[in-house]
């Protein structure tokens, strides 16, 4: 935990202190580094250091150890996003020179919506790295893209909650280089051929159109194909609690809640349905962003398509965020308050006429092997509840949980 940021003042991380410091703010492509998030008034900022074995950060030679001295600090520091004409890609840079790195924070939503549901996401390029779709595979982009989520059609989509917003919350870092893409019509997971590059697949995969106010504190992100646009704006503030409880979900359509301890979540949950099936969705456990749960007679890992995986998803269901459904064409919305240090992720039990299905977030775990659980903003899943994902809308039902204060202190490494 960390005293209050000073304000006007921008947050860094360094590691090897005892040598040659080091930046160590989150790098997307490795996922290691340092985020600040800001969970509410009355809280310490806390700094989550993420490390992998053998890697960024992690100086000694021993495997399954990792040596990580530290210390965060503090520079005066103002940032702005740039472009140029008839490249997509957008850099985050300080106002004057300054050879040190720093966290910048930004938040974007969707300022218009397109024809059909489309995923979005990013890619930050690496120091030298240019942007060639011919040298990028579907493979690559699958381990290295960070979705921000997927755009809802413009007409027939149900009515959100005042609490539901289709916005994320976003750290990035002076000097990041990013490159933002759309998929047309479908998701990262439905491309099956991993070895294909981008440029084959030119029809499906494009890159936005980028453009910058004239102070450069906002960003403008505009498919000329879809209509979709997309605003990117620098703010002041760390990111919150619900950028907190959404900060994995880049990967997948997990709430997280580890890091909190015994602290309690409060929060509004929304529903929004437009749909003639009948869907009650429920939250359970799972021990990573892959999805697996824990064996309720071992303890052990099961993995999304695992015999039994089922069961013992139910047997991690979340009691406050359990069978929740809407009528056709309304909204509901409730005080809900969670107390559990783990991913959540949700599942949807379908009424489709005399079938029942139940879809997971996660492909493998679904018996037609499709995506049902779409990213729509922080904390906020769309949901297709057709087999075999129906007209790919991810609208049928809308869930958004919106944390609004973390009740208690989480317990600080």
């Amino acid at each position: 935990g960390l005293t209050q940021r000073t304000s006007g003042q921008a947050f860094t991380y360094f590691a090897d202190t005892d040598l040659t410091p080091n930046a160590f703010l989150y790098d997307a492509n490795s996922l290691t580094g340092a985020r600040l998030f800001n969970l509410g008034p009355g809280q310490p900022l806390i700094a989550e250091l993420n490390y992998v074995d053998g890697s960024r950060g992690d100086r000694d030679d021993q495997p399954g150890v990792i040596e990580d001295p530290g210390t965060f600090g503090e520079l005066m520091q103002m940032h702005q996003f740039s472009a140029s004409v008839n490249s997509p890609i957008l850099t985050i840079g300080a106002t004057t020179a300054d050879p040190l790195t720093a966290a910048v924070f930004a938040s974007s939503s969707l300022v218009q919506s397109g024809s059909t549901s489309n995923q979005v996401g990013y890619v930050v390029l690496g120091a030298t790295e240019t942007w060639d779709p011919s040298l990028m595979t579907v493979g690559s982009l699958r381990g290295r893209i960070q979705l921000l989520g997927g755009t809802l059609e413009n007409s027939n989509t149900p009515s959100l909650g005042s609490n539901t917003s289709l916005s994320r919350e976003l750290q990035f870092t002076t000097g990041d280089r990013l490159v933002f893409l759309e998929l047309l019509d479908l998701t990262i997971g439905d491309i099956a051929d991993r070895s294909t590059t981008l440029d084959r697949l030119a029809n499906s995969i494009g890159t936005l159109e980028v453009s910058t106010s004239t102070a450069g504190e906002v960003a403008t992100l505009h498919s000329q194909r879809s209509g979709i646009s997309i605003q990117l704006a620098l703010q002041e503030e760390e990111v919150s609690l619900a950028g907190f409880v959404a900060r994995q979900q880049h990967q997948a359509a997990v709430l997280d809640l580890t890091g909190l301890g015994d602290a309690e979540v409060a929060g509004v949950l929304e529903l929004a349905r437009e749909a003639g099936y009948d869907s009650n969705v429920s939250f359970y456990r799972v021990l990573n962003t892959s999805g697996a749960v824990a064996d309720p007679v071992t303890g052990g890992p099961i993995m999304p398509g695992q015999p039994g995986y089922e069961v013992a998803a139910r047997a991690s269901l979340v009691s406050s965020l359990s069978s929740l459904s809407a009528s056709d064409n309304s909204t509901t919305s409730r005080s809900v308050k969670v107390s559990d240090a783990f991913m959540l992720a949700p599942l949807a039990d379908v009424e489709a006429g005399t079938t029942r299905h139940t879809f997971f977030a996660f492909n493998e775990a679904n018996a037609d092997g499709v995506q049902h659980f779409q990213v729509l903003g922080d904390n906020v899943f769309g949901f297709e509840d057709l087999y075999g994902g129906g007209d790919r809308d991810f609208d049928d039902l809308i869930v958004s949980y919106k944390p609004t204060t973390l009740i208690g202190t989480p317990p600080l490494a």
